[in-house]
C-alpha cells in the first residue's frame, strides 16, 4: 500500500510531478497526430500543454530551492566568506595575538587558532566547487577565470598584512594549479602567472628577512644552528630514519 503523504520525501514528490508533466506532453504529441476535432479539441490540447509547461516550471523551481537547501554548508558560512572573515579578525587590535612581530593567531583560551591554515583548506574546497559548477565559463571566458582570482587577491592581501608571505605563496600556487587543471585558457593563465610571479618577486626583495629565509631554504647548512636550524634538523631526521624511522627513544 502507498505510504502516507507525510512520509513521502520531497524528492519523490518532485519526481512524480515531473513524470506527470512528461506524460501530459506525450498526450499532446499523440493528440497532434490525430484530427483536432474542432475548436473544443484545440482548446483541450492547449490546456494540456499549458498544464505540462506549468508542471515542468514548478518542478524546476522546487528542485533549485531543494539543491540550495541541501548543499553541504549554509550560504552564510561558505568558504569564500569564512576565510576572509577569519583573516580580518586576526588584524583587529585586541583580537589577534602577536608573536615575534607577526599577528597570525586567534586566542581561544587553551589553544591558538591560525586562520591561515584553515584558509588553505577553504580555498581548495571553494575552488573545487567553483570549477565543477562553472567549468564551461572558466574554459571559455575571462570572467570565469577572473572571479576566483578576486577572492585570491583579497585573501592574499589579508595574509600579507599579518604578515604571512609563506602561506600566501602556498595558497596562490595551489589555486593556480587547480585553475590550470580546471581547463583555464592558457593565454590568460600564463599572463596571470607572470603577473603573480612578478608581484611575489617584488614582495620578496622588498623585505630582507624574506630573502634571508629563501637563501636559508636553499642552503640550510650555511647557518645550521640559527636560521637554518629547523630545516637542518629535518634533513638529519630523514637521513637517519629514512622511510621507517628509528622508533621511539
Amino acid at each position: 500500500c502507498a505510504l502516507p503523504i507525510w512520509l513521502r520525501s520531497e524528492a519523490a514528490q518532485q519526481r512524480r510531478r515531473v513524470h506527470r508533466a512528461r506524460a501530459d506532453l506525450r498526450v499532446v504529441r499523440l493528440d497532434d497526430r490525430a484530427p483536432l476535432g474542432g475548436p473544443e479539441g484545440l482548446q483541450a490540447q492547449d490546456q494540456v500543454l499549458e498544464r505540462a509547461r506549468s508542471g515542468i516550471c514548478v518542478h524546476g523551481e522546487q528542485a533549485t530551492r531543494s539543491r540550495r537547501r541541501n548543499r553541504g554548508y549554509p550560504e552564510a558560512v561558505r568558504p569564500r566568506r569564512v576565510a576572509p572573515l577569519l583573516l580580518a579578525l586576526v588584524l583587529i587590535p585586541g583580537v589577534g595575538r602577536e608573536v615575534n612581530g607577526a599577528t597570525r593567531w586567534l586566542p581561544l583560551g587553551v589553544a591558538n587558532l591560525q586562520p591561515s591554515e584553515l584558509t588553505k583548506v577553504f580555498v581548495v574546497v571553494y575552488l573545487a566547487g567553483y570549477l565543477v559548477r562553472r567549468a564551461e565559463e572558466v574554459r571559455s571566458s575571462f570572467s570565469g577565470f577572473f572571479k576566483p582570482v578576486v577572492i585570491l587577491v583579497i585573501i592574499g592581501t589579508l595574509l600579507l598584512a599579518e604578515p604571512d608571505f609563506g602561506a600566501t605563496v602556498v595558497i596562490v600556487a595551489t589555486a593556480l594549479g587547480m585553475l590550470f587543471l580546471g581547463g583555464a585558457p592558457l593565454r590568460i593563465f600564463f599572463a596571470w602567472m607572470a603577473v603573480t610571479g612578478a608581484a611575489m618577486a617584488a614582495l620578496l626583495m622588498a623585505a630582507p628577512y624574506r630573502m634571508e629565509r629563501l637563501l636559508t631554504f636553499m642552503d640550510p647548512w650555511a647557518d645550521p644552528f640559527n636560521s637554518g636550524f629547523q630545516l637542518a634538523q629535518a634533513l638529519i631526521a630523514i637521513g637517519r630514519g629514512e622511510w621507517l624511522g628509528v622508533g621511539l627513544g
